[in-house]
């Protein structure tokens, strides 16, 4: 459960991360003076699709942990019952 906490405060890290970095090249001067639109819209078409990887893996990170969730409560529900 530990394991599954950490990687989902690191994917929430990364989402973080991949969001700024969005709005850092949606506002960016560079492109503007070096660079083109094109590829500007290349960056954030890049930008989305790892965030929406990242996305999924939060997805399947919080099924993950709401498995374990139900599976702990399974096991402290039956020490109750046995207890009582």
């Amino acid at each position: 459960m530990e394991t599954l906490l950490e990687k989902l405060q690191n994917n929430t890290e990364a989402i973080n991360f991949l969001t700024n970095q969005y709005l850092d090249i949606e506002k960016a001067e560079f492109y503007r003076v070096f660079s083109t639109e094109h590829m500007r819209k290349a960056r954030l078409e890049w930008n989305l699709k790892v965030k929406d990887r990242v996305l999924r893996m939060r997805k399947s990170l919080l099924i993950k942990l709401q498995n374990e969730t139900i599976k702990e409560l399974e096991i402290l529900n039956n020490k109750l019952k046995k207890a009582a």
